[in-house]
């Protein structure tokens, strides 16, 4: 199961910039674990983000992806993979 294939629930973009803000890590934990404890004894293998490194630099420099930002390219990526 993969957790999260690009998908960012809309309200913690706009409220939180979605991953360049820890709460958005939090809200992801608080999620995660949820899943597991729900899912875990039918689910083998978990697969927490899908291509983080291209949704980070896609997404938080060159602006390809979603959230398509390009605000600061030398900053950005690096705190949403942080994070």
């Amino acid at each position: 199961v993969t957790l999260s294939h690009w998908a960012l629930p809309l309200p913690l973009q706009l409220e939180h910039d979605g991953w360049l803000s820890p709460r958005t890590a939090a809200a992801f934990v608080a999620y995660a674990s949820l899943c597991f404890e729900r899912f875990g004894g039918r689910v083998l293998h978990w697969l927490t983000l899908h291509a983080p490194a291209q949704h980070a630099v896609n997404g938080y420099a060159r602006g390809e992806h979603p959230p398509g930002r390009t605000v600061a390219p030398t900053r950005e990526p690096y705190l949403a993979a942080h994070n």
